[in-house]
């Protein structure tokens, strides 16, 4: 996992902020969950969350700009791979298994220990001025400097050094000195040993507690016993402590698979799995929003993603056809709303005809995050109870801690997700797309932005996007639907009203072949500012994502729209003959269409008309 670095050698009075950063860089890049620490061994910052992710080089070197005398805390626990005794000045140190080890500010030792993989929580005073640091702690690594003194490495730093954790630090053991702290500390703790004492008040309650009051009641309970602490722990932190002994509790009652010939699962044979009647294809929405599926609704910013999952909400609340054209199934509908105050979305819900019979149930602006267990089961209680059919997530972005990029992060999201689906609940969430180059994507699909495991875990895919020539009208594109085939393109044109649109109405298909031929006319503007272009070069730049003619065909429409031109044949090297263009204004000189005739578009390529796009009068609403 480390390995050995000169870096680590000890530095007494090592006060330069670049090395420091590049040590801490160093644990980093080596497996070390990395937090920024005062000199009076507290968080600079709320660290509860690199309990469960490590800090990216960008955050590390942005701690380092806002605290250039910060200290380095590594985060014990599996999130590091570690557990450390740490044995106080004075303590006894006999008996240890050799380990890598570290001298601590106050003159005591840190004994780095590898994690065994089970929950390790921590222990004050586990024996004589000893104490265990495991999952939901932290230690200053060296060449941090606290009030008493300088950290620094004892030993090499490196995989091969690293022993087993004792056998004295068990579940079991810890359990019991736990218990002793219970006792010690029910009426509050100080300073120094709020956090144990927090985890054994946490372990005590949740162990007695229902799990389907552990929110309701227990969690309640534990923020009252922290009001006895001096002082008591932020709710972030004291957060951060439940969560971790909840988890260790739920890992403990985790049953384990027992199959018999009596109760194993059944075995389907590919002739059964033929034969059998599974019924139709269920939908929520028929052949958009699949029953118990996870669908993405994805587009630019402006293209009314929101309005229009307010309309899908409202059609299923009152069992009216989507668009007026797809058939819903009625059911009540919970809107997880991230990004819009509730005042906007009064006005938005009044001028599409909301009205308060509709069963629809609105959570905005409480920093809804869905990968957190505790948030989930929050949801999962307001799906049963208000007996909820579809909860659409806006934006996806949102609702979730992890980096969309990381594609173990989005797999820990889409796997909470799928519990709310096991439930009985629909989901549809809108995301955003990538910002485009004049190179766009075959597959609109691909322009999701984030992680390509997005668009492999969802059901159902669709984009949306303003249609350029006509105010009122979006497109709507279908790029992955597993229950069935893809329905073609279509459109659908905003009935406006006074103060912005007032609903939506399907308008039949849409021409594909016209809007690639669009997007090939909008391309060369791009393409062509890089410089003058002859027709085999952009058909070899774009001949990846469409055809011959529908390139001919958007060469055709920027030229008629005035956006390219060609360049006079007088301004080409000499013996040049090829046909070339350029961003007009460009050239001084007239244009000259004496051209040689064996390059010139194809005859028979109709024209495309291009109207002037303008401002849509409710853009300042769309979404």
């Amino acid at each position: 996992m480390i390995g050995e670095s000169s870096t680590y050698k000890t530095h007494k009075n090592m006060e330069n902020k670049n090395l420091k950063l590049e040590v801490a860089l160093d644990y980093q890049s080596k497996g070390f969950s990395i937090i920024p620490v005062g000199a009076d061994k507290k968080p600079l910052i709320a660290w509860g969350a690199y309990q469960q992710r490590k800090a990216s080089s960008k955050e590390i070197e942005e701690w380092f700009k806002n605290y250039p005398n910060m200290n380095i805390g590594i985060v014990t626990g599996k999130i590091s791979g570690i557990v450390v005794v740490d044995i106080e000045k004075g303590g006894n140190s006999d008996g240890y298994l050799p380990t890598v080890t570290a001298k601590s500010g106050g003159g005591g030792i840190h004994l780095y220990y590898k994690h065994p993989g089970y929950e390790v929580p921590n222990g004050a005073r586990v024996r004589a001025l000893t104490d265990i640091r495991g999952d939901g702690g932290y230690v200053l690594a060296p060449p941090s400097i606290s009030d008493k003194g300088t950290y620094e490495w004892t030993t090499s730093l490196n995989d091969s050094a690293f022993s087993q954790m004792p056998e004295w630090i068990t579940k079991a053991k810890l359990s019991k000195e736990n218990d002793k702290k219970w006792l010690s500390g029910k009426d509050g703790a100080s300073e120094g040993s709020r956090n144990d004492t927090a985890a054994s008040i946490a372990g005590k309650i949740i162990s007695s507690t229902a799990p389907e009051l552990l929110e309701s009641i227990g969690w309640e309970q534990f923020k009252v016993w922290n009001t006895k602490n001096i002082p008591p722990l932020s709710e972030t932190e004291l957060r951060g402590v439940w969560e971790s002994i909840k988890k260790y509790h739920a890992d403990e009652r985790e049953p384990e698979a027992n199959w018999t010939p009596t109760n194993r699962p059944r075995l389907w044979t590919i002739g059964e799995i033929l034969t059998h009647d599974f019924g139709e294809e269920e939908w929520l929405v028929e052949s958009l929003i699949p029953k118990q599926g996870l669908t993405a609704l994805s587009g630019n910013p402006g293209d009314f993603k929101t309005w229009v999952t307010i309309h899908i909400a409202l059609c299923i609340s009152r069992s009216l056809p989507v668009f007026g054209t797809f058939k819903t199934t009625q059911g009540s509908v919970l809107i997880i709303d991230e990004e819009d105050h509730l005042r906007l979305l009064k006005k938005r819900l009044g001028l599409l005809g909301a009205k308060e019979a509709d069963n629809i149930y609105y959570l905005s602006q409480n920093g809804i995050k869905v990968d957190i267990e505790s948030v989930r089961n929050m949801i999962l209680e307001i799906v049963k109870e208000k007996n909820i059919k579809l909860v659409i997530l806006d934006s996806l972005v949102r609702v979730h801690q992890q980096e969309e990029n990381d594609a173990g992060g989005m797999a820990k999201v889409f796997s909470g997700l799928q519990k709310i689906i096991t439930a009985g609940a629909s989901i549809l969430f809108t995301h955003h797309h990538r910002k485009q180059n004049w190179q766009k994507a075959n597959n609109p699909g691909q322009n999701m932005r984030g992680s390509s495991d997005i668009l492999a875990a969802v059901d159902c895919h669709i984009t949306i996007e303003k249609k350029n020539e006509e105010e009122d009208r979006l497109i709507l594109r279908q790029t992955k639907l597993r229950q069935g085939e893809l329905l073609p393109p279509f459109e659908i044109s905003i009935t406006q009203g006074a103060l912005g649109p007032s609903g939506f109405e399907y308008a039949g298909g849409h021409d594909e072949k016209k809007k690639k031929t669009e997007e090939v006319a909008e391309a060369m503007k791009l393409l062509l500012a890089e410089g003058m272009k002859n027709r085999p070069e952009i058909l070899e730049l774009l001949g990846d994502d469409y055809g011959r003619d529908v390139i001919d065909g958007g060469i055709k429409l920027a030229e008629e729209t005035g956006d390219i031109e060609r360049v006079p044949k007088k301004e080409l090297p000499k013996g040049e003959r090829k046909t070339h263009y350029q961003i007009p204004g460009t050239s001084s000189n007239p244009i000259n269409t004496d051209n040689d005739e064996s390059n010139e578009l194809p005859a028979f390529q109709p024209y495309i008309g291009a109207g002037k796009q303008e401002d849509i009068k409710t853009e300042s609403y769309a979404k």
